[in-house]
């Protein structure tokens, strides 16, 4: 039987072996890229694009788990909660009128 536990330590081996093949899979299609006469910029600006799905979700998980806590420490006199540079990202998060005096 398993635990949640163990289900997130094999979840995290396998995000790690996906990892490391994707990391080891970039170098391979850049160098077949560049042997097609492909320009650096465009292979770099590919190379955001494809990756910019994964780094949204990371921040979606990421934010996700910690929202309750963060919507408790706001309040009305304290509208923002604590979280330091990337503050604007709840504040644009939050509803209109809960920002107005």
């Amino acid at each position: 039987m398993s635990t949640p536990a163990s289900n997130k330590i094999i979840l995290g081996y396998l995000v790690g072996a996906l990892g490391a093949s994707f990391f080891a899979t970039k170098g391979i299609l850049i160098k077949l890229a560049l042997i097609e006469d492909v320009d650096a910029i465009t292979t770099l600006t590919w190379r955001m694009i494809i990756a910019l799905p994964f780094f949204i979700l990371i921040g979606y998980f990421a934010i996700a788990a910690e929202w309750p806590k963060l919507m408790e420490s706001c309040s009305p006199e304290k509208p923002w909660p604590p979280l330091g540079p990337s503050a604007h990202w709840v504040i644009t998060l939050r509803p209109i009128s809960t920002l107005q005096d």
